[in-house]
């Protein structure tokens, strides 16, 4: 499954308050585009997935259309429609450095955290999961940022470790690993890259500590309290979580 869908993976067994997550219930990755009838059968009938969460905005959609037959596809752009679409970090090596890249991808996180669309489609999103029994699969272009946020804030309200969360997170750079270097390759032969090329390809590609540790710290300092945050924004008071937990975990 990995190499026909970009970053694809099962969050399951992970510990949590009362227990650990469930198995394949809950999965991530990119989108469902240009797949071969084996993997959708594995989808639709191993996997059992019905509901797909899409991420992304027309921009992307036109460039990577997903396969919709036998899924329930619903949209949530959490970014929304930029006229310019997505910056191509491919095109940019010659014009921002490694630290500007961070930086960049530092700003992402805070505005997914304090946007409003951002705020409206993460609360659509669990009000999804709430009231979902079934394998559901949650995605973006690559599976990493907006997508690597909503589970990092599922696993959050489920009562993971920070570092259990941090280790899922960065599980991305694993997974992603054969594309980014596939995709370095194909650079170099047009042009021979130097380091700082190679580090700010990095740098948008794969996901960095800090940048979700950005996203946490925004919620801490904007509204005090990941509860207060769940709450206030999201929809997901302590009642409602509960709810959450007796759909995705089980005691072990």
């Amino acid at each position: 499954m990995h190499d026909k869908i970009l970053n694809f993976r099962n969050i399951a067994d992970i510990k949590v308050d009362s227990g650990v997550i469930k198995p394949h219930l809950f999965y991530r990755g990119g989108p469902f585009f240009n797949l071969n009838d084996e993997t959708i059968h594995t989808l639709q009938h191993d996997l059992k997935i019905k509901t797909v969460i899409d991420f992304r905005d027309s921009h992307e959609l036109k460039l990577q259309p997903n396969h919709q037959d036998g899924f329930h596809i619903i949209r949530l752009n959490v970014l929304g429609d930029r006229k310019r679409g997505f910056i191509n970090p491919d095109k940019l090596i010659e014009h921002v450095n490694f630290i500007g890249s961070k930086m960049w991808m530092n700003l992402l996180y805070r505005n997914m955290v304090l946007s409003k669309r951002s705020q409206n489609a993460f609360r659509q999103y669990f009000e999804i999961l709430l009231n979902n029994q079934d394998p559901i699969y949650t995605h973006c272009s690559a599976g990493k940022d907006r997508t690597g946020l909503a589970s990092a804030l599922f696993l959050k309200m489920l009562g993971a470790s920070d570092a259990d969360i941090m280790t899922e997170y960065l599980l991305t750079n694993t997974l992603s690993k054969v594309s980014i270097d596939k995709r370095l390759e194909n650079l170099n032969q047009k042009k021979k890259l130097k380091q700082r090329d190679i580090d700010m390809i990095h740098a948008y590609a794969g996901v960095y500590p800090e940048y979700l540790e950005t996203a946490f710290n925004t919620i801490q300092k904007k509204y005090g309290s990941f509860e207060n945050y769940f709450d206030k924004v999201l929809g997901m008071n302590t009642q409602r979580i509960s709810q959450l937990k007796e759909i995705y975990i089980e005691s072990r």
